[in-house]
């Protein structure tokens, strides 16, 4: 039986722009986890591997800072609490 309260590293993520999240959320339909990085773009993470496919563009330009996201079974979407660069905030849909 697998102890409680064990972390794995899955990937250690580069110090690369484009490969640091801000935010993440588990998908129930494929398994998969998603996530927004630093230049807007809406991710998968291979959670075997730790590397990184490109789904979209949000259009947005998030703020270095943590974030939230959750999928939402009932609007069938990712719904994502942004901060954007210049301090203001928003919240967004993102349709998997």
């Amino acid at each position: 039986m697998k102890e409680k309260n064990t972390f794995t590293v899955i990937n250690k993520t580069p110090g690369l722009v484009d490969k640091r999240m801000v935010t993440w959320a588990y998908y129930p339909k494929d398994g998969g986890i998603y996530g927004v990085d630093l230049l807007g773009n809406f991710m998968k993470m291979d959670k075997a591997t730790g590397e990184f496919t490109y789904i979209a563009s949000t259009g947005v330009l998030p703020g270095q800072y943590a974030q939230a996201m959750v999928y939402s079974p009932l609007d069938h979407a990712f719904i994502w609490t942004a901060i954007h660069e210049d301090q203001t905030s928003c919240i967004y849909s993102i349709d998997p």
